[in-house]
This record gives structure tokens, C-alpha cells and sequence, in this order.
């Protein structure tokens, strides 16, 4: 028995019901023409090396099979050249150890390689750079209460001693306060002489100021119903709410799909985020974007959605002519 294996690119802007249906199509062929699969590999979206036919991004199908004869695979190669969906295909014929290989990796015997993370630093220049993040060793993630408790010794023990007055500071001390008593009935006398004319120039000096202040306290009554029309508005919101909610109002989800670079699988990951209409995305930061891309995965991180709330802004106001314009001037979506 001869083992092959065949990886074709299917085209991301189809439906996943079509995409699954051109998958569909070749397991039966070569089951057909007597072949036995071994095993489907849906790997999914992937990016692409290079563009093809305007496209950056393509969805994956790896399929494992088993033939007496490598008859079959001139005749799914001619299908699948005549496929238009199917954007690049590749055959390999599996020796021994290719076959070893497929069979530890589908039982876990291969482990797989972590993607290198990466975080962004200041460099010495004060530009920023991109650093491989590494994990601290165990020694550098303790407490660090004993170093501290070390330090707090070393300082007590450099601390100065300080010594007691001697008794000559003593005697300067009395002095000195004797000196205070005697001075403190000619200070009160010039305060109570002072005091008075200093007061009424300050209340003259602060008229302008306190009648600035009045005016401006003035305006609080206008700021107060602003407030006011906000606190009205946003009641009125949530009694909408709560009536959509009482009337199970649904709102009619649209096809994610037609912006440029959303897949059937991105726009499944969108509308498990509650993302459903075009609205919806055009309201939504590109950064949220990418936080959803991210937690679904690695192969999720390449895509750039950065055009994708404009795009669908322009088709929630119905500019078709604008959106495919502007697409065919886009890069996958970039």
C-alpha cells in the first residue's frame, strides 16, 4: 500500500458551508476511487507567504490516505486545478518515516513548539525594542523579606549615635528661653496694632476676586441641567432596553464575511463575542478586536483588523459602491 498526503488551500471569503462542502467533495473522491483516509487534518486559517489572487490568508485541509496504486492522485490533482475555490494544492508521498512521524505527532509523542513572546522595552536610547520574555528563576521570584530585613540592619548599624546635650547646651537653652518670655507682651502689643488695618486692606484686595467667583458659581445652574438632560437620556435607554428585552426583539445578524479579511471562522469568533451586526463592529476598537483574535489562538494573531470597524460602518449605512472600492484597494483587509 502506497501512503499519500494531500494539503490544499481553500478560498477564505467562501461560506463555511460551501468551504466545508469542497472539503467534503475530495474526501469522497478518494474514497470513491478506493482509497483509504487515514486522517483529516482541518487546520484552518493560515497566512499566506505570498498574496494569491488578492487574498493574504487561506483555509487549510490536510488529507492522509491509503491507495494500491498512485492512479488517484494525477486525478484529484486535475480536480481540484479545475477548482477555482481551491487556491494551491500540494501531494507528498509518505516513506516510513514520514508515515512514523504523522502518527507520533497525532498521538502526542511530538510536543509542540511555544510561540516566542515577545514584549516591548525601552532600550538605552530611549527607543523602543522588542525583547524575548523570559520567565525568572525561582531564586529571583521570592518574597525578597529577607533582603529587605538585611538592609534595615546594615542601615541601623551605620545609623550616627547621637549623643546627650552637654551641660553648657543646657545652660544656653535657659537663656534662650528666658529670652522668648521677656520678648512675648512687646510682640502681642505690635500684633493687636497690626492686625486690624491689614485685615480691611485684604477684604478690600479680595472684593474683585469674590465677585469673579460669584459669577462663575453662576453658571452651576446651567451645568446642573445638562446633567440633568444626560440623567433623562440615559433612563430613556434603559427602558428601551428593558422593552427589547420584555418583547424578545432580535436584532437580524449580518454577514461578518463581507468585509475584507473576516473568514468564516473569525466571523464565528466575532459573533460568539456578541458581535453580530455590522453596527455592532463599526462601534467596536480594533484593539477589542485583536484581544478577541488573541484569545482564540496563535493562528489568529496575524490578522490585522484595523480597517475592519470602518469597512463595516460603511456597509451598516448601506455604501456598497464606497466599501468595494475601497476594499479592492485593500491588502486582506490591511
Amino acid at each position: 500500500m502506497r501512503q499519500y498526503e494531500v494539503t490544499f488551500v481553500v478560498d477564505p471569503v467562501l461560506p463555511s458551508d460551501e468551504v466545508k462542502s469542497v472539503a467534503k467533495k475530495y474526501a469522497n473522491f478518494l474514497e470513491k476511487n478506493g482509497c483509504t483516509i487515514v486522517h483529516k487534518d482541518e487546520i484552518g486559517l493560515r497566512q499566506l507567504a505570498y498574496p494569491i489572487n488578492r487574498r493574504n490568508t487561506g483555509l487549510y485541509y490536510c488529507y492522509e490516505y491509503q491507495t494500491e496504486t498512485g492512479k488517484v492522485v494525477g486525478d484529484i490533482e486535475l480536480q481540484m486545478r479545475r477548482d477555482e475555490r481551491i487556491m494551491r494544492f500540494l501531494t507528498v508521498k509518505l516513506d516510513k518515516y514520514g508515515i512514523k512521524y504523522n502518527e507520533d505527532k497525532r498521538n502526542g509523542l511530538i510536543a509542540k513548539v511555544e510561540p516566542v513572546v515577545k514584549e516591548e522595552k525601552e532600550d538605552s536610547r530611549g527607543r523602543r525594542r522588542k525583547f524575548v520574555k523570559k520567565d525568572k528563576p525561582a531564586a529571583e521570584k521570592s518574597t525578597g523579606k529577607e533582603t529587605v530585613k538585611e538592609e534595615v540592619v546594615e542601615v541601623v548599624k551605620e545609623a550616627p549615635v547621637v549623643a546627650a546635650p552637654a551641660p553648657e547646651v543646657k545652660e544656653e537653652i535657659a537663656v534662650a528661653k528666658e529670652a522668648v518670655e521677656e520678648t512675648a507682651p512687646a510682640a502681642e502689643e505690635v500684633k493687636e496694632e497690626v492686625t486690624a488695618p491689614v485685615v480691611e486692606e485684604i477684604v478690600e484686595e479680595t472684593k474683585p476676586a469674590a465677585e469673579e467667583v460669584k459669577e462663575e458659581v453662576s453658571v452651576a445652574p446651567e451645568v446642573e441641567e445638562v446633567e440633568e438632560e444626560e440623567e433623562e437620556i440615559e433612563e430613556i435607554e434603559e427602558i428601551f432596553e428593558d422593552w427589547s428585552e420584555e418583547k424578545n426583539v432580535e436584532v437580524k445578524p449580518d454577514d461578518l464575511k463581507k468585509v475584507e479579511g473576516i473568514g468564516p471562522k473569525i466571523a464565528e469568533l466575532l459573533n460568539n463575542a456578541g458581535i453580530t451586526t455590522f453596527a455592532q463592529l463599526a462601534k467596536t476598537d480594533a484593539e477589542k478586536i485583536k484581544g478577541i483574535l488573541s484569545d482564540a489562538g496563535s493562528r489568529y494573531k496575524m490578522h490585522n483588523p484595523t480597517t475592519w470597524p470602518k469597512q463595516a460602518e460603511l456597509a451598516a449605512e448601506g455604501k456598497w459602491d464606497e466599501l468595494k472600492k475601497w476594499q479592492d484597494e485593500l491588502d486582506g483587509g490591511k
